[in-house]
């Protein structure tokens, strides 16, 4: 942290004078979540007092501590003790653990301060120093790189081909099943207009007009239909003697 805030706000400058030209604060909606958020950070330690500090007015928050929550987790029950008695650590333990780690916190902003603002050449003799090393703890331990490549990517891949399966089979079978359809019933259609009822349609057309041809013949009269008939012998005896 003290490294952000040694690199972002001491030592030289990092931009050009037309980016100089365009700095200007955030907007409310960016500032105000801020503000709530430093304030936690600043009175959210409130609510961890450690037991050994919780004197005079820093005993009311015994009684809102996340120690009380945390007791199952981090205390031990003696044995032979009564159920939900915990055994609290002494106060040397608490002090000697709150001493390290604020010692531990203070080394690392020296640490940061010599590195980013006495010496700002260290970091980059640091880094060609530790080689390999420098780069996995740079890279996290190729963490991301091992999740993308033994998660992500298979999801990916995965993904495409369920949309390709979707598009190519699923959707061309439902598809083909549609055209298909469409065209029985087009042809079933065009078959029963030109075969069937062409078929119907003709033979009563046909029927039709072998009634409009006879109608002609037969007018009802009999003479005219004994008439025709000796006609008719008359040119088959004429055939037949002109043959034979």
């Amino acid at each position: 942290m003290f490294r952000c805030l040694f690199m972002t706000f001491y030592g030289r400058e990092r931009f050009n004078d037309h980016t100089r030209e365009h700095l200007h604060e955030s907007p409310r909606n960016m500032t105000i979540p801020l503000q709530i958020l430093a304030f936690g950070a600043v009175f959210a330690g409130l609510f961890g007092v450690p037991r050994v500090l919780q004197v005079g007015p820093l005993k009311v928050f015994d009684r809102i501590n996340l120690e009380k929550f945390l007791e199952p987790s981090i205390y031990t029950i003696p044995h032979g003790a009564a159920a939900g008695v915990a055994h609290h650590p002494g106060a040397a333990l608490e002090l000697g653990l709150m001493a390290l780690s604020v010692g531990v916190a203070l080394v690392g902003i020296f640490i940061a301060y010599l590195m980013y603002i006495r010496k700002p050449e260290w970091p980059g003799r640091v880094t060609s120093a530790l080689g390999t090393l420098y780069t996995l703890v740079y890279r996290k331990y190729f963490v991301d790189e091992i999740y993308d490549a033994l998660i992500v990517r298979p999801l990916l891949a995965f993904a495409e081909f369920s949309a390709w399966f979707d598009r190519a089979i699923i959707d061309g079978a439902v598809n083909g099943a549609a055209a298909l359809t469409r065209g029985i019933s087009t042809g079933s259609a065009r078959f029963d207009a030109l075969v069937v009822d062409g078929m119907v349609n003709g033979t009563a057309s046909g029927v039709g007009r072998v009634g409009l041809t006879l109608r002609r013949v037969h007018a009802g009269a009999v003479q005219s239909y004994v008439l025709g008939a000796v006609v008719m012998a008359l040119c088959v005896l004429m055939v037949y003697f002109m043959l034979f």
